[in-house]
Formats: C-alpha cells, structure tokens, sequence
C-alpha cells in the first residue's frame, strides 16, 4: 500500500524536523542559560541549574536515536515505495526502535526530571504525578500510535489492500 510508504516518508520528515528544531533550541538554551545568574526568588522554589542539567541530559542521550529512527522511516518508505521487500526489516526496526525510544524516554522523565520537579513547592505531589502520567498516556498515543500501526500491518502480509478493487489481492 503506497500511502503507508508515503505516510512512513513524512512520518520520518516529521521525526528529523523535530528532533533538528529540539537540539537546536536546547543548545541555544544551554548556551544562554550556563551562566545564567539566577535571582535568589528562583532558587527558593527550583533549582535551576540542576533542572537545566537534567533536561540536557535527557535531551543529549535521546534526541541523537530520534535522528536514526526518522532515517529508518524514510528509507523503509522509499523501499516500500520501489517495491522491494526489503523495506520490511527496516520498518520493523524504525517501529520498534521508536517504541522503546518512548519507553526510555519516559523512564528517563520519571527517574531525572520528575524528581526534580517535584522539590519544588508549585504543585501538590499527587498533582504533579498525575499530569506527568496524563501526559506520558497522551503522549505514548502519538509516539507510539503509527509505529504500532506499521508493525500490525508488516504483520499482515499478502492481504494488502487493494483500492483500485473491491476486495483483498490474493
């Protein structure tokens, strides 16, 4: 089906352009905030440098598999697109990559930044676990949505939609 090869290309542009825009911004902001004299009222509810540092973190380690993944995407959609079986492999490794991608990612935030966020004294703890886990849920359904989608119809094999018919191709 070309639209899924078509959907995987601008999935994974998608993928390059946002993970170009995040490291660009995070180094800009890592940049002007290093040393960065935070006024005493900061320092009373967060600690910023660390909260910085713990974002940077997490960004530095992840953001370079995003890179990787959205090249998978593409590839695996230009060989879907030229018909070469090949394109399953790389699928399989772009979706699964992702999911695990979004799987540490959201270990990482629980083990690095939440606990951060919660030494400060703006929301109730329960509060903030709440909207962290609400957030990850809703999350999870976009990061983890088409990935899960593109292995359940790799899965699928020879019954491949046929749009010029009315039925399956056998």
């Amino acid at each position: 089906m070309k639209a899924v090869s078509i959907i995987s290309i601008i999935y994974g542009a998608l993928g390059l352009m946002w993970a170009t825009v995040v490291t660009v911004l995070i180094r800009v902001q890592e940049a002007l905030f290093q040393h960065y004299p935070w006024p005493p009222e900061v320092s009373e509810f967060i600690d910023m440098p660390a909260m910085l540092d713990s974002v940077y973190g997490v960004i530095g380690n992840l953001f370079p598999f995003v890179f990787l993944i959205a090249l998978l995407y593409i590839i695996s959609g230009i060989l879907h697109l030229s018909g070469k079986p090949s394109f399953k492999s790389i699928a399989y490794a772009a979706a699964i990559l992702n999911i695990v991608w979004y799987v540490v990612y959201m270990v990482l935030v629980q083990v690095e930044i939440v606990p951060v966020l919660n030494t400060m004294e703006l929301f109730p703890k329960n509060l903030l676990s709440i909207l962290v886990i609400l957030g990850m849920i809703l999350n999870a359904v976009f990061y983890c949505g088409y990935p899960t989608f593109l292995i359940i119809f790799i899965k699928k094999g020879g019954k491949e939609w046929d749009t010029l018919d009315t039925g399956y191709k056998s």
